[in-house]
């Protein structure tokens, strides 16, 4: 568990999970892994319970167009920034994002891309608590969607 009551962070090892070795065979079953769901159950000490579920989908590009948007924020803290970073392995001249969280767009714009990793940073809100999510897309000229996301703390 990380410092942060209720953050837990999992590192998630199918190869080794699954017990598969270097084989052809095993690279071939690993590529073929579609998603992931995992399911949370927890238990405080009183006897309440609380369960939840994740999906996670593996991604595909015919055109091997990628886009990856992270964070080297650890600790955000209403009022102060969160900085972004986002990447990618073809040209483009502009990317849209937009952060949610609960429902409702807090924020959203269009920012220039100029080489192959853009950093950028924005205000913490409190209407952010207790998750938000930040995505982060481009439409090609040939009418090709290109997104990723991150949803932080």
């Amino acid at each position: 568990m990380s410092e942060k009551p209720g953050v837990w962070e999992l590192k998630i090892d199918l190869r080794n999970d699954l017990q598969l070795d270097d084989s052809r065979q095993s690279k071939d079953f690993l590529r073929e892994i579609s998603s992931l769901r995992l399911y949370a159950n927890y238990i405080d000490p009183r006897g309440d319970r609380a369960q939840t579920e994740i999906l996670f989908l593996s991604h595909f590009s015919p055109q091997n167009n990628h886009l990856k948007v992270t964070t080297s924020t650890t600790n955000g803290r209403v009022g102060e920034y969160i900085v972004f970073h986002i990447e990618s392995n073809f040209f483009m001249e502009t990317f849209q994002y937009m952060v949610m969280s609960k429902g409702m767009i807090l924020t959203n714009g269009v920012e220039p891309f100029k080489d192959g990793v853009r950093t950028m940073s924005i205000t913490l809100s409190a209407e952010m608590a207790p998750v938000a999510t930040m995505v982060v897309w481009n439409i090609g000229q040939f009418g090709q969607v290109v997104a990723d996301s991150i949803t932080f703390p």
